[in-house]
């Protein structure tokens, strides 16, 4: 059971969202939590959008310093950035001009990626999130789980407020009761939110064609009356409402949810409170990192290989089993009859690869009954080195990869999704990463340990 707390700092004041999240489902509880996330008001950020023509994380990092240096009025080093890619090879990078202080024991996120999670975890990988708060307006754009488009604008509720007091010659009080009194049938109201959704639509239309099949409304503005059928005229589509658990507002709290569920969506995942490391000095614990490779090997000379060998011989029949059992119309990793002859020659090395062989095909034979359709899983290969495996192959979706991430995390430490590119037939074609230099994680229960 994992308890996270997400914290959305908003304008009209601080929101903070505690769930407990089992197995099956994911609920507000009033536990203490070490495990805070912080979303940064995007009021307080830059965003840049770049095309990467590669997928490797380090080359892509180095691209995005030296453009965000390039491009941005202030200088990089004493600023607060992260960014996130698509498997497009698109970057979204975002940029606080002051660093922002790393609090004890908090993680501090985004609210554009917050929104994002907050999106994905009701269902929908296609949707134009519009997030009209007190002082400003968030828009987010998700295709195929990914961001790819934002836009925040300086007007929100207390904007709206302003205008019709001023219309009105009433105070700001009296404005703000007349606002949720009429909603949209106030026209000072209808017509500055109206001139916001044009705005926000030719921004989206004048950087590539309106991809979204549905539009999500949140913030406290999105409470009004007809907001949504308004939003469903000028972007000729449906417009919903976030749909969270219990006691948890779909429009005042969103933020802070997507925030608490940050661990769900790592591709999602960005943290301005890692400061710039000095390129010069090597951190102790990429040190100690190196050395336990080493240590494992010394281990595991030392380790009497009678066990191995025993198992080893009933390795081929549970391999062609497991595969023809899940995968009976798929090509999976390498012909059964070059892998029986690959475990034969093993014999006398005592490798343990073939250990991880067997434990990962198991996994996956677990892991692909969490996505729609479990026939539409693919593997290409299992290639294992001295401290890596990686696994790859096609499914139907960025989403099924990373449920297949996840189910695989509950049995490996450090899984990573480190490719996924949709390919012309419409299918992704992803590459998961496993650490086997780390312990393995061991199963209680069917819930998650800690690393």
């Amino acid at each position: 059971m994992k308890i996270s707390s997400g914290i959305d700092p908003a304008s009209s004041g601080t929101k903070q969202v505690t769930l407990e999240a089992s197995w099956k489902q994911i609920k507000a509880t009033s536990k203490e939590t070490s495990n805070i996330i912080v979303a940064t008001p995007s009021g307080k950020l830059t965003f840049r959008k770049l095309s990467l023509p590669f997928g490797d994380k380090k080359k892509c990092e180095e691209m995005v310093r030296e453009e965000l240096e390039y491009s941005l009025a202030f200088d990089l080093k004493k600023a607060a950035w992260d960014f996130t890619v698509n498997p497009q090879g698109e970057a979204y990078a975002y940029a606080a001009k002051n660093k922002i202080e790393d609090e004890d024991k908090k993680i501090l996120d985004c609210e554009i990626t917050s929104l994002a999670r907050t999106c994905l975890w009701c269902g929908f990988s296609n949707a134009l999130i519009l997030d009209i708060g007190a002082s400003k307006t968030a828009a987010v754009g998700l295709k195929n789980g990914y961001v790819n488009f934002i836009s925040v604008i300086l007007t929100g509720g207390r904007h709206i407020d302003e205008k019709i007091a001023e219309e009105y010659g009433v105070s700001i009080d009296e404005a703000i009761n007349l606002k949720e009194k009429e909603g949209l049938d106030n026209l000072i109201f209808k017509n500055e939110i109206v001139k916001l959704f044009k705005t926000l639509k030719t921004r989206i239309n004048s950087g590539s064609e309106f991809c979204y099949d549905t539009i999500i409304t949140s913030g406290g503005c999105s409470q009004a009356k007809k907001i949504g059928e308004l939003a469903e005229q000028i972007f000729k589509c449906k417009a919903l409402p976030f749909t969270l658990p219990d006691n948890i507002s779909p429009y005042t709290h969103a933020v802070a949810f997507g925030a608490a569920i940050r661990d769900k969506y790592p591709h999602l995942a960005v943290n301005f409170g890692h400061e710039e490391k000095d390129k010069d000095q090597i951190p102790y614990f990429y040190i100690a990192a190196a050395l336990i490779p080493l240590i494992l090997a010394v281990v595991y000379a030392n380790i009497q290989s009678a066990y191995y060998k025993a198992q080893v011989a009933n390795y081929s029949n549970l391999i062609s089993t497991e595969i023809k059992k899940e995968f009976p119309n798929k090509k999976i990793l390498k012909p059964v009859q070059q892998l029986e002859q690959e475990i034969k020659e093993r014999k006398r090395n005592s490798s343990k690869n073939d250990l991880q062989i067997l434990e990962i095909l198991q996994a996956l034979q677990k892991a692909s009954l969490n996505i729609s359709r479990p026939n539409s899983l693919t593997v290409y290969d299992v290639e294992i080195s001295k401290s890596t495996a990686n696994i790859s192959g096609e499914i139907d979706s960025i989403l099924d990869a990373e449920k297949i991430r996840e189910t695989l995390s509950e049995h490996f430490r450090n899984v990573k999704l480190t490719e996924g590119k949709t390919l012309q037939s419409k299918k992704v074609k992803f590459t998961l990463r496993i650490d086997t230099a780390k312990p393995l994680r061991q199963s209680s229960g069917g819930q998650n340990d800690k690393p």
